[in-house]
């Protein structure tokens, strides 16, 4: 994977442990991104990655068993998805759950829903008026527009 601390490998390993039984510590995770904070450290059973080394030639080589891709799955018949048919897995996961497991968010510091609410009105209409045109017909909206935000943003965007 990308990295440990990366939300897709969070939500990665959360699905296997819950869904599948798989203990995340049971697995050795060979990551080539450092974490986005340097505080953060990463469980002993995550090592690091060669430099050079990429984790699709690793996969093809037989290096590794497993791995996270995205875009950058080959379209190699030696290469199978772990989980079968993933995307009725995922509209069944999404249908159980309820939910689009977040991965980025949009933050508004209070300072300026204090002193400028004009320009936070302005930016949530902006993005709600966007998901507008890319939203799928039916399916899964994949970029929910959540309005689980900060109250105060909440009470200036309404």
């Amino acid at each position: 994977m990308r990295s440990y601390t990366q939300t897709t490998g969070l939500w990665v390993r959360a699905i296997l442990q819950s869904d599948y039984g798989v203990d995340p510590a049971s697995v050795s995770w060979l990551c080539f991104d450092r974490p986005h904070l340097q505080e953060d450290t990463n469980p002993d059973f995550v090592t690091w990655g060669e430099e050079g080394k990429d984790p699709v030639g690793m996969l093809l080589d037989g290096e590794l068993d497993a791995t996270m891709l995205d875009i950058t799955m080959p379209k190699d018949p030696r290469v199978k998805t772990l989980i079968p048919n993933p995307q009725h897995a995922a509209l069944q996961w999404y249908a159980r759950e309820g939910l689009v497991p977040s991965n980025h968010y949009v933050i508004v510091p209070d300072a300026l829903c204090e002193q400028r609410p004009d320009v936070v009105r302005e930016v949530w209409r902006m993005l709600v008026e966007s998901r507008r045109e890319v939203r799928p017909e039916g399916g899964v909206d994949e970029w929910p527009v959540d309005d689980l935000f900060h109250p105060l943003v909440r009470e200036i965007a309404t």
